[in-house]
């Protein structure tokens, strides 16, 4: 029987994250965009974080993958991270008006911008609703000037179960 009594402790657990996906579906209409964002191929206008429906502890965290699906190439998420998702966050019951200047919340964080995906990291700590504006640039050409946005809100429901810590 092997001796297990002078093994150093296991480290603790820093918790996991649990990947999500959702589809902005970009389609120009002249020289104006519209949006649809799509979570699991519906439609919606609010996305939805809880952490006790997936079973998940306090110290775990909700990651998004926005993926843009833009079938004429023209659009990009923003090159920067902190400009290509804009943060503003309300209380459990009323979201705040969309962020029209660069504003941050510090339970989400934009993890990397791509062209055509935008990874973000929510910690989900509180209930409470946010406001988000992702942005886009031309995908030819300089890529900073904000061309077109979409401005959906998310819902963060819980922390997640003390019980699970």
């Amino acid at each position: 029987m092997p001796d297990t009594a002078h093994r150093p402790p296991s480290p603790k657990t820093e918790g996991r994250a649990h990947a999500s996906e959702l589809t902005v579906k970009a389609r120009r209409n002249g020289a104006d965009w519209s949006f649809e964002l799509q979570a699991d191929g519906k439609a919606t206008a609010e996305v939805t974080y809880s952490k006790d429906a997936l079973g998940l502890h306090k110290r775990d965290w909700h990651e998004a993958d926005f993926m843009l699906d833009d079938p004429s190439g023209a659009l990009a998420f923003h090159p920067d991270k902190f400009t290509a998702i804009w943060v503003a966050r309300g209380t459990a019951a009323a979201a705040p008006p969309y962020p029209m200047a660069p504003s941050r919340d510090h339970g989400v964080v934009p993890l990397s911008s791509r062209p055509k995906r935008l990874r973000v990291r929510n910690d989900n700590a509180e209930p409470c609703l946010l406001s988000f504006r992702l942005n886009f640039v031309a995908a030819e050409g300089p890529g900073d000037t904000i061309v077109a946005f979409l401005d959906p809100i998310m819902n963060n429901q819980n922390g997640g179960s003390g019980s699970r810590n």
